[in-house]
């Protein structure tokens, strides 16, 4: 039995959406693993987003195809859309805005990384400086001997990390190219959503959006209901 545009597009979205989903994973995971200095919260909330976004459109597109079957002379949008389609736009808004912060002006982002592995030297976290060190093959935050691990002490110089693993360049440039990818990464995810979420209320809600108001002709008592008009976009 053949799909149905709608059946193909429904698949084509949970495959989508499933991919993003994905992505969003792979940034969450880089940023913990990496220790980039971007909050978790806003890993954690671009994870959930094409989730929460495929839910609540899911659930619009089915209260609208409930109404329209009643065939009653009620609106046939279920009054809550326009809420909760501002706080999915709100949402997608403020996840591109933060995420944005840590892409764009690079001067910006000195002082995240600067306080973030300042954090790691003060509390003595050899194991997390060195999984950054070991990553991009780099010693030290701006040089090869500043706040490296392993930590200077009596049998170890400020170039031990030099000596030990060989790494000859400091990690700053390689970090902060790292810590912009991922930002960019939650962009394109945000965006995305963004324009699949537009796509799918075109083909969708207007599918089954109808005429508000009776269609009269003149003085005639003979009227067209609205509910035979649907206006149709090829989803």
């Amino acid at each position: 039995m053949a799909w149905t545009r709608l059946q193909v597009f429904t698949a084509f979205s949970a495959l989508f959406l499933t991919a993003l989903t994905a992505i969003a994973a792979y940034t969450m995971h880089t940023t913990r693993n990496h220790n980039l200095p971007i909050p978790s919260t806003l890993s954690a909330f671009t994870l959930a987003l094409p989730l929460i976004t495929g839910l609540a459109m899911q659930s619009l597109t089915l209260s609208i195809q409930k109404l329209r079957s009643q065939k009653s002379n009620r609106p046939h949008t279920p009054p809550y859309t326009t809420p909760t389609l501002l706080i999915l736009f709100i949402y997608d808004a403020v996840l591109a805005t933060l995420a944005g912060t840590y892409i764009t002006p690079i001067s910006n982002l000195h002082c995240g990384l600067e306080d973030k592995w300042q954090g790691l030297w003060h509390a003595k976290n050899g194991k997390a400086i060195r999984r950054i060190q070991d990553a991009f093959e780099c010693c030290g935050l701006h040089s090869t001997s500043d706040r490296a691990y392993p930590f200077p002490g009596k049998d170890v110089g400020v170039d031990g990390c030099r000596r030990m693993f060989g790494y000859e360049g400091s990690c700053f440039g390689k970090w902060r190219g790292e810590e912009r990818k991922v930002a960019g990464m939650m962009l394109v995810v945000v965006g995305c959503v963004g324009l699949w979420k537009v796509r799918n209320w075109i083909s969708r809600f207007f599918r089954y959006a109808l005429f508000a108001n009776e269609l009269c002709f003149l003085d005639s008592y003979s009227c067209l209901t609205s509910g035979q008009y649907i206006l149709v976009f090829n989803g």
